[in-house]
This record gives structure tokens, C-alpha cells and sequence, in this order.
């Protein structure tokens, strides 16, 4: 698995952290006691039926010069998923029948081109692919069709959002010597931009200067509604993105759990169980987390209500990857990898849970995407005093 991967499904334990616990005396950032979840009792308090809708279920057709491998699903509109995959290809694939429509290669080093892709974002209000280049510190600006647009590209940025709004979070330029310090122009994660790349303000969250082998970039992630949240590396608070704000909404406490100085300097060493290898997703009033515990260690799957900060559901074993089943078309579906984009929730489902629907499937056929929407209960994002994001 490329570097930047492994790094990323790293980087995202500190998402997945913020996510859960219990609420702070001034009612407006939750203290998240993850400890205590890891050593509770398994159970599931949810039915995901009631949660989920099941829109649709799409194989991605398979050619000799069409192979989609390990998608990451950034954008859907108009019935058109938009993915990146392994190989750094931007792909837009009809949901109705899984007909590629379009396949970007820019990898190089001319215009247009990027060294290594760090993230993809689809600017839906513009029709607009905003691409991060994480070795030039640049962000390039394609049409939906692969066009690159000069005029719309930004220099010395690390990676992008898209907010609500439309303006965007620029991560500010970083230093990718493996043992380096973060080098910033500035010591925000990011600063908030218009779509002209005009500057609206810095932002407040800090990077963090301690050195690690870890390649130290991380990504804002997005909820099905369109909110913006992003936890910095080695950091503990996450933080809900606005153009006006960089809202607190969380603090995870993973007491013993926690990954030491010397575990993220790449140092061996055998420390007691850690977590890493995580997934986390914001949906509705929802906080999904998973993740694994070190030296041969449990995988977690936790659902957290964010309104009342309590675990709703708690399930582990030794190679489990799926908070629960869902029904598709009568019959009980697990799936790995979640991608929340434009309102709309994307799953891979792996080739056993994808030939029971597509029999003529072969194994190195292009994966099946399972569409859901969210029907559950949603979290208020103010006026709600039991919530974690009240108090604005």
C-alpha cells in the first residue's frame, strides 16, 4: 500500500477520537472518554434499517484499459459518482449503470500535471475538480471533463475543502522531509479563502511541532449535510470549519490508548495496546468510529450519539470491519470504507458481499458502490443544550 495511504488511515485515529464522550461544565465542547468505551460491554442500542435508505447498488463496468482499483469516492452529482484511485486517476462513473464516463491521468511534472495527488474535492456549485498536488504544495483546478484551469489553481497550498458556502479551507503549505517539522509560512492548519483564492481570514488552529517519521498532513472531512470537520495531526480537539469560525466541539481522552511520542517517531518499541488503523464518520447525529488496538489488539466498531455524547452501539473481534448489516434487497450486507460526499453516503462492498448481486461478478472486476441516504435523526448545530455543538 503507497505511503500516503497508510499514512492517511493513520491520520484519521484523531478524528475518529473526537467523536465520542462525555459533555464539558460550560456546555459547549463534549470531553470524549474513549478508555472507558473500549473496556464496556458490547452491544447495539440501533437499528440501521431505520437509519438508511438504500438508493442503489452500481458495478463499475470492467475494460482492458479500465480498472478503478481501491476507489475513494470525493464528489457525486447529477448521477455521476467522481472517485480517485491507487494510481492517482480521476474517474467519473454513471451511477445508473456503471459506465465510465470520463478517466483523468495528469500525472507528471508539466502543467496541469501532478507529482502525487493528496486529495480530491468536487466543487459542486462551479463544476470544478479541485486537486491537491502534496509534493508541489499546489492545488490544480480541472473541469468535470478534465480540463485544467489555470485561473482557478492556487500555489502553496496543501490540500483543500469546499465549505458549505462555497468559500474553501486551504492547508497551508507543508515540509515532507520524513523527519522534519512542519514548515509553514504560517502555524495555522489552514486558512479560509473565496472561491477567487482571496484570503478571508487565518485560521486558529495551531499545528502541532513536535517531529514525527509520520508524513504530517491531514484533511478536512465533510458529513452528508455539508459540515466541515477537521482534528489537526497529534491534536486532540476536533473543530467544525465555518468562513467566520474554527468552532471546538470536542476532546478525546484516550488515557492508556493513547499513541506515545515514540510510536509516531517510528521508534520500535513495545508499548502497552494503542489505537490506530482507523475509519470515522459524522452522520446525522451520529458519530461512527472504528478503528484497532496495537499488538494484536480488538477492532472496534463504536456509534456515538453526539446529542447526549453516549455509545448506542459497541461491537469488537479480531478482524471484524463493519459496524452492522444493512438490508439490501432482503438480504444482510457488510461493507468497509465509508465516503460521505454532496449529501450522499457511498460504500465499497468487497467481491464475496458483491457476487451475491452481480453472479456473473469475477474477482478482479471493478468494485460495487452501494448508495445510502440517511433518514435518522439529525444533530442541531445550535440551540440544543445538550448537544456537543451548542453554545455558538
Amino acid at each position: 500500500m503507497p505511503m500516503k495511504y497508510h499514512l492517511m488511515a493513520f491520520l484519521a485515529v484523531l478524528f475518529v477520537l473526537a467523536s465520542c464522550g462525555r459533555k464539558d461544565i460550560a456546555g459547549d465542547i463534549a470531553f470524549l472518554d474513549i478508555e472507558s468505551a473500549i473496556n464496556s460491554r458490547q452491544f447495539c442500542d440501533i437499528d440501521p434499517d431505520t437509519l438508511f435508505e438504500v438508493v442503489g447498488l452500481t458495478a463499475i463496468q470492467t475494460s482492458d484499459t479500465a480498472f478503478v482499483v481501491g476507489p475513494s469516492i470525493f464528489g457525486y452529482k447529477d448521477g455521476v459518482i467522481y472517485c480517485s484511485d491507487r494510481y492517482e486517476h480521476i474517474w467519473a462513473i454513471r451511477e445508473s449503470d456503471g459506465a465510465i464516463l470520463a478517466h483523468h491521468n495528469k500525472i507528471g511534472n508539466g502543467p496541469g500535471e501532478y507529482l502525487s495527488l493528496g486529495n480530491a474535492v468536487l466543487d459542486s456549485e462551479r463544476d470544478m475538480i479541485l486537486v491537491s498536488d502534496i509534493k508541489k504544495n499546489k492545488i490544480l483546478a480541472y473541469t468535470l471533463d478534465g480540463k485544467f484551469l489555470p485561473g482557478h489553481s492556487k500555489d502553496s497550498l496543501g490540500g483543500v475543502a469546499v465549505l458549505p458556502d462555497g468559500n474553501m479551507a486551504g492547508i497551508t503549505q507543508l515540509d515532507f522531509s520524513p523527519s522534519s517539522n512542519i514548515v509553514s509560512a504560517r502555524d495555522s492548519w489552514y486558512d479560509i479563502y473565496d472561491k477567487d483564492w482571496n484570503m478571508l481570514r487565518e485560521g486558529s488552529v495551531m499545528k502541532n511541532k513536535k517531529k514525527s517519521r509520520m508524513i504530517p498532513y491531514c484533511f478536512p472531512r465533510t458529513s452528508p449535510d455539508g459540515t466541515c470537520y477537521f482534528l489537526p495531526f497529534r491534536n486532540d480537539t476536533l473543530y467544525r470549519v465555518t468562513t467566520d469560525a474554527d468552532v471546538p466541539v470536542a476532546v478525546f481522552r484516550t488515557g492508556r490508548y493513547a499513541t506515545s511520542d515514540e510510536s509516531y517517531a517510528n521508534i520500535p518499541k513495545n508499548d502497552s495496546p494503542s489505537i490506530f488503523s482507523i475509519q470515522n464518520f459524522v452522520i446525522g447525529k451520529y458519530a461512527f468510529c472504528s478503528f484497532r488496538l496495537s499488538n494484536g489488539g480488538d477492532v472496534y466498531e463504536q456509534v456515538w450519539d453526539l446529542s447526549t455524547s453516549e455509545l448506542v452501539s459497541n461491537r469488537y473481534s479480531k478482524d471484524s470491519r463493519s459496524f452492522f448489516d444493512i438490508n439490501v434487497s432482503g438480504k444482510p450486507v457488510q461493507f468497509d470504507w465509508w465516503h460521505t460526499v454532496n449529501g450522499e453516503i457511498f460504500c465499497l462492498l468487497g467481491y464475496s458481499e458483491a457476487v451475491r448481486f452481480f453472479p456473473d461478478m469475477k474477482e478482479d472486476d471493478n468494485p460495487v458502490i452501494l448508495h445510502l441516504r440517511y433518514t435518522g435523526p439529525e444533530l442541531q448545530p445550535s440551540g440544543n443544550p445538550d448537544g456537543p455543538l451548542s453554545g455558538e
